[in-house]
């Protein structure tokens, strides 16, 4: 057996985005990096960010970029609620305005 210590904080967390929209998010003890498409990933380590190729990391460790992606999605989808709560425009004018200019049926 291997004398492995769980992280007191639990498996996985959002450590917060910074101003170029690079999402930060702790899995297991290692800190990754990435921006909300995926295309730019970093392992940090003591501030220090570490590119890492995005393709050879999908198929080398596809659970740790699974977890990484929904985090990241999910932290959006928040943040958009939030702002959407936030606004003064109801959802029934949204949605008529995006029916109206034809966002919303086309896919």
């Amino acid at each position: 057996m291997t004398n492995y210590k769980k992280h007191p904080d639990g498996y996985k967390s959002y450590l917060g985005r910074d101003n170029t929209g690079i999402y930060s998010v702790r899995i297991g003890w290692t800190v990754y990096a990435s921006n909300a498409n995926g295309t730019v990933l970093y392992k940090v380590k003591d501030n220090v960010k570490t590119p890492l190729d995005v393709a050879k990391f999908q198929s080398e460790y596809p659970k740790v970029w699974e977890v990484l992606t929904q985090e990241i999605d999910f932290q959006r989808r928040k943040q958009l609620a939030i702002k959407l709560l936030e606004t003064n425009i109801t959802s029934q004018d949204r949605k008529a305005y995006k029916q109206k200019r034809g966002f919303t049926g086309s896919r």
